[in-house]
């Protein structure tokens, strides 16, 4: 791959910057790829410069050229990134009592689709959800809580597991002996308060012994590395036969990412360094050996909307307030995604090692 130093970007007044390494070459197949963006901004952070996002004509696959290297990735990681707060937990009691019904479904169908016995103490939770656990899209809804999970006995390791929260939930439903990786000194301090194990390392760094986990999973993770296929190879021989790689990833070929552009929430410039389509990530793991399933998701698509509508029209995530037209675009988008699997906003990989 042609990779050289090429682009230094001043961020402060003190002469501190952003060093950025030249990918011209798609990083899978190392052909030369064509420029689909330039000219983007950090609308989430104040990171100086303008970056681009370049295609391959062979995978269907976007990339961030030139892309920060990894001796800045605390200009481009702030400290108020999103993993810096106390973990919530998820399966605690609700306020409300309507909330306590979803969440009496969400165990009633966690404990039917998936194998979890935590059971609801309201009846009416559990009449709902004895067959909601039977409709698909609801059983996926759910099953995200988990990242799609079965329970099973055995290792559990979240790569880019941020303050624990996902740790947490797993911990108390029960069966996986869990454990994380997070190379952000805050946001694993965070996570070993409430007792959890965490290895404050990166992912490219750490050593996993081969065989050693029942599953790992990768939660918006994958999109930030700048060499996934070597990552999942290495998480591959990590995992014990029979044992599960789970990655959920924004999806570059989406409606919304389609509909919006270069303003799309999903790209995120310079911290998404490469996003990699449905097709692209099935073809990844059977490389590898595993055995994929790959489906999208539109559950997040109102929310994905509102933001990329606010980089559109005013170039930050935060300022439009709309509802109406977020909620009419995230119908579409349900509705096409329901007719094609390709178009969610999330790509889900669910790879089962031989």
């Amino acid at each position: 791959m042609d990779l050289n130093y090429s682009e230094k970007i001043k961020i402060n007044e003190n002469s501190q910057a952003i060093i950025a390494e030249s990918v011209h070459n798609c990083p899978l197949c190392h052909k030369a790829g064509e420029i689909r963006y330039k000219g983007l901004r950090d609308s989430i952070w104040p990171t100086p410069g303008e970056w681009t996002y370049r295609a391959c004509k062979y995978c269907e696959l976007l990339w961030l050229d030139p892309r920060p290297t990894s001796e800045c990735f605390s200009l481009i990681y702030p400290k108020d990134y999103i993993t810096h707060s106390e973990p919530p937990d998820f399966l605690s009691p609700r306020l409300d009592l309507w909330g306590n019904i979803r969440l009496g479904v969400k165990l009633e169908v966690l404990r039917r689709a998936y194998g979890y016995p935590i059971e609801s103490q309201s009846s009416i939770s559990r009449f709902i959800g004895m067959f909601a656990a039977y409709i698909p899209f609801i059983k996926h809804w759910v099953g995200y809580t988990v990242r799609f999970l079965p329970a099973r006995k055995g290792r559990l390791l979240d790569i880019g597991c941020g303050n624990g929260d996902f740790l947490i939930t797993m911990s108390k439903l029960g069966f996986w002996q869990v454990e994380g990786v997070e190379p952000d000194s805050i946001s694993a301090e965070l996570g070993r308060k409430v007792g959890l194990k965490i290895y404050e390392e990166t992912v490219e760094s750490i050593t996993l012994e081969p065989d050693s986990f029942g599953a790992i999973t990768l939660h918006h993770v994958i999109e930030h590395l700048s060499d996934p296929m070597g990552v999942l190879k290495k998480l591959s021989g990590a995992l014990c036969p029979g044992g599960l790689l789970v990655s959920i990833s924004p999806n570059p070929i989406a409606f919304l990412a389609r509909w919006f552009g270069g303003n799309w929430r999903g790209l995120e410039p310079p911290r998404h360094f490469v996003l990699m389509g449905p097709q692209t990530l099935a073809n990844m793991a059977r490389q590898l050996g595993l055995e994929p399933i790959v489906w999208t998701t539109a559950r997040n698509s109102e929310w994905m909307a509102r933001e990329s509508i606010s980089i559109l029209r005013y170039g930050d995530i935060k300022t439009y307030k709309g509802q109406y037209l977020p909620s009419f675009i995230a119908l579409v988008s349900k509705a096409l995604t329901m007719v094609n699997s390709k178009l969610g906003e999330e790509v889900v990989l669910i790879a089962r090692k031989k």
